[in-house]
């Protein structure tokens, strides 16, 4: 059989996350490379394929939303390392709340609060999964692989309100961009903010925020959020509009027409997590998630790659959007 190139293959690690107690202070990371099959022994019985050759490929770290596994975001993973990226995603299972377990994007609930947000990042699990890709980057099967000095933070549902939340240089000097889906920055009331704050986020990167009009989670999640009207209330527009500075023309919102809250996590899976409470989608999920691949995929290499004909796609959206696309709006 002759060599096979342009796949997809994936590696198992894990660090320990520093300020957590054992056993739940253990992220388990899978990274996503571009490899290649030299059909040997070695491959056969291991399963591990070595990286193709290529330059270093810009990095992107997605945390998974809250009881959500990592591997509702395979999928998409898989179209970003085809198009010529490393990806990673993670399971940090903690205690969430005095009794109650789960996955979660290694929230630090106190750098949120008031007077508090801002001065460190709300997430305590994205250094050191990057320190230690940097050791893989050093040797062994990802040797050379990831271009760490271009660094993207995506995330899904809560995983994507921590990755805005983090989305600034002066936690992580080699940050690119930004991407959330069903996600926002509006606090929960607990955290001592003023009813109608929105904190600031992606505050000198680009950012891309989606959200889908069927997302019944968000909606039937208004309760946390007391003096809004769960009739208006739209998190992910007021984190657009007043959470991320304008005026750079490099802020995106885009609106998913007839996507629920899964639209980006799937598979659902059914036993775990809040998809109980979601709508069912009105457009083909199959269709949304193809038109959301091209549309990250050229946010990323218009301001990661710097590559104009993707910037030109991305503004061509603002006039003629596909059909899954009810709104685009750029600040």
């Amino acid at each position: 059989m002759s060599e096979q190139q342009n796949l997809v293959r994936s590696l198992w690690d894990a660090v320990k996350v520093e300020g957590l107690d054992a056993p739940y202070d253990t992220a388990h990371l899978r990274i996503y490379y571009a490899a290649t099959n030299p059909n040997t022994l070695e491959v056969d019985m291991s399963g591990i394929m070595p990286a193709a050759k290529r330059s270093p490929a810009p990095v992107v770290l997605f945390l998974g939303g809250v009881n959500i596994g990592q591997d509702s975001l395979r999928w998409l993973m898989i179209n970003l390392v085809e198009a010529g990226y490393v990806c990673v995603t993670f399971d940090l299972v903690g205690e969430q709340m005095p009794g109650f377990y789960g996955t979660t994007p290694g929230l630090d609930l106190s750098a949120l609060q008031a007077g508090v947000y801002g001065t460190r990042p709300p997430s305590i699990a994205i250094q050191p999964i990057l320190d230690r890709l940097a050791v893989l980057n050093a040797e062994g099967t990802l040797s050379g692989v990831m271009d760490l000095d271009r660094l993207v933070l995506g995330g899904h549902s809560g995983g994507g309100t921590v990755a805005l939340e983090s989305a600034r240089r002066s936690y992580f000097p080699s940050l690119r961009a930004v991407v959330a889906y069903a996600a926002h920055t509006v606090p929960a009331q607990v955290l001592g903010h003023p009813d109608g704050t929105v904190l600031e986020c992606a505050s000198d990167i680009p950012a891309l925020l989606m959200a889908g009009t069927e997302d019944g989670t968000m909606k039937r999640s208004a309760a946390r959020y007391p003096g809004q009207d769960p009739a208006t209330f739209n998190p992910i527009v007021m984190t657009f509009e007043q959470g991320i500075p304008g005026g750079r023309d490099d802020a995106w919102f885009v609106q998913w027409d007839g996507a629920n809250h899964f639209g980006m996590g799937y598979p659902l899976d059914p036993t775990c997590a809040r998809g109980f409470l979601d709508s069912e989608p009105t457009t083909d999920p199959a269709q949304t998630r193809a038109d959301l691949t091209a549309l990250v995929v050229d946010f990323l290499n218009a301001y990661v790659r710097d590559d104009s004909q993707a910037l030109a796609a991305l503004e061509k959206l603002l006039t003629d959007p596909p059909k899954t696309i009810g709104q685009v709006r750029c600040r």
